[in-house]
């Protein structure tokens, strides 16, 4: 009963002024989006964590504090001179305390939209109930830029005395190494498009979304196998220095790595081999002065000079390194 009201915030207030009330935010009490609200209900927190109170007219957003009328939409307004806070309805937003509706009227467009999202993922969560490679399509960009990290690596700088330092150096992405670029840009593209429309455009569309799944899944599993072979491998190699430095003798093991590359010796340029062997005492590194035909797996045997040996930071690989070689 409004009779019975003494608060200063009824119709009949004879000190009721609109200038002592600032206007806050809208609220929606029947929101359809969930979390719709956070925004307005971290706000209303900061207030009263700023020791601002409620006027306990009605106590809550679903009824205004003005002339009583139940809502949906509700103001929620500051009262300076009392530092209390109230929620006032639409009519009287615009009628008493002469403020615009335009807020009311965002609040409701935001409603609308609130329930259309609803609406998409709600469809969008039946499609990935129908195509399960959907929810793995989410997360296709992740996968794909798994391995981009920043590793530290040796480089040589441009320096007076040539001193080597660590820097910085981009790795190469999973979909880098398995040449799968497109597909997960493809897949990443059709999860957006889905979310965002709560459907295929075709039946073709979603059988290319399932067919380059399999076919990433495919090459993660090979991935898998190849990294379980080489650390395998690296596991069962010898993991010591041979040797000491200056010593010259014969090293004999398989040949894990190879390349050529081109230098100059003097005027003349001249194709050079650089190689890895995996001999019973440890790993051997010998870059040769000539063009030597190799092939992976080879057994050969080298006599040379150890001139260093030296640890791989990445895997902490002991590796002698050895000059002046000659293949036996």
């Amino acid at each position: 009963m409004t009779s019975a009201r003494t608060d200063i915030h009824r119709p009949s207030a004879a000190e009721f002024d609109p200038a002592d009330y600032e206007f806050v935010a809208v609220f929606d009490s029947r929101a359809d989006w969930p979390g719709a609200n956070d925004w307005f209900l971290q706000a209303r927190r900061e207030l009263l964590d700023a020791g601002w109170t409620f006027s306990g007219v009605h106590g809550g957003a679903g009824q205004c504090d003005h002339c009583g009328a139940l809502l949906r939409y509700s103001a929620l307004m500051k009262h300076l001179p009392t530092r209390t806070l109230i929620y006032v309805g639409e009519t009287c937003l615009d009628n008493r305390f002469e403020m615009t509706k335009a807020e009311f009227d965002a609040a409701r467009k935001a409603a609308a939209l609130d329930r259309e999202r609803q609406a998409k993922l709600t469809a969008f969560n039946a499609l990935c109930e129908t195509y399960p490679e959907l929810v793995w399509a989410t997360y296709a960009w992740n996968i794909g830029q798994a391995g981009a990290v920043y590793e530290t690596r040796p480089r040589w700088v441009d320096e007076p005395n040539g001193e080597q330092v660590t820097a910085p150096v981009a790795g190469t992405t999973w979909a880098e190494r398995n040449r799968k670029d497109w597909a997960i840009s493809t897949l990443s593209d059709m999860a957006r498009k889905a979310r965002q429309y709560g459907s295929f455009a075709s039946e073709k569309q979603a059988a290319l979304l399932v067919r380059l799944v399999h076919e990433l899944e495919a090459a993660e599993a090979e991935t898998a196998k190849r990294e379980a072979e080489r650390a395998a491998k690296a596991a069962a190699r010898v993991n010591a220095a041979i040797g000491e430095i200056g010593d010259r003798r014969e090293f004999t093991g398989t040949v894990r790595w190879f390349d050529h590359f081109e230098s100059n010796y003097g005027y003349t340029p001249k194709t050079c081999t650089v190689m890895i062997l995996d001999t019973p005492e440890g790993t051997v590194k010998w870059k040769a002065s000539n063009y030597i035909e190799l092939e992976k797996g080879q057994q050969v045997t080298i006599k040379a000079t150890v001139k260093e040996h030296s640890i791989y930071d990445r895997t902490e690989e002991i590796t002698t390194v050895v000059t002046r070689g000659k293949l036996l």
